[in-house]
């Protein structure tokens, strides 16, 4: 799956980098690819030190168009 490779290649920049935090957007879309997909990234996370969150906003709540 090139997604989840995408994703393990930016957490191995995790471990040189050591960012206090990550931001990952479209988590609607990776859900909708799958839990496990969503698990699988947080399990990746958890490896290099992190907590993982999902967390979903509708950003049209907040005044941002939308198509």
């Amino acid at each position: 799956m090139r997604f989840l490779e995408f994703f393990r290649n930016c957490f191995a920049l995790l471990t040189v980098l050591r960012p206090s935090f990550l931001v990952i957007e479209s988590v609607t879309q990776i859900w909708s690819k799958g839990r496990s997909m969503l698990d699988d990234l947080a399990r990746i996370a958890a490896g290099r030190g992190y907590q993982a969150h999902a967390v979903f906003h509708n950003v049209a709540d907040c005044g941002l168009p939308q198509s």
